[in-house]
């Protein structure tokens, strides 16, 4: 499996996709979009990465992960697992 990642500029965050992939103790939050949870974790400051499951029967769909290199892979087809960079300091 293998990840990649470009940032255009510093200004920008950016996020690295991977499928069938989940951060341990992810918090959930009750966000129906992608990019609301996407905007949710850029917000936190321990932010780290959220895992996407658009199709969670209990309504979960955006975990919140604070923890990087705690991931577990699920081959489940439905989790996504995305890696946020923030932008670059100095």
């Amino acid at each position: 499996m293998i990840s990649l990642f470009i940032c255009a500029e510093c200004t920008v965050v950016c996020w690295t996709r991977t499928n069938d992939v989940h951060g341990f103790n992810g918090i959930p939050h009750n966000i129906t979009t992608l990019e609301e949870c996407q905007a949710a974790c850029i917000e936190m400051n321990t932010c780290v990465a959220i895992d996407w499951e658009p199709s969670n029967a209990a309504g979960m769909t955006c975990w919140v992960v604070r923890w990087r290199y705690t991931r577990n892979t699920t081959k489940t087809g439905v989790i996504v697992h995305y890696e946020l960079h923030r932008p670059c300091t100095g």
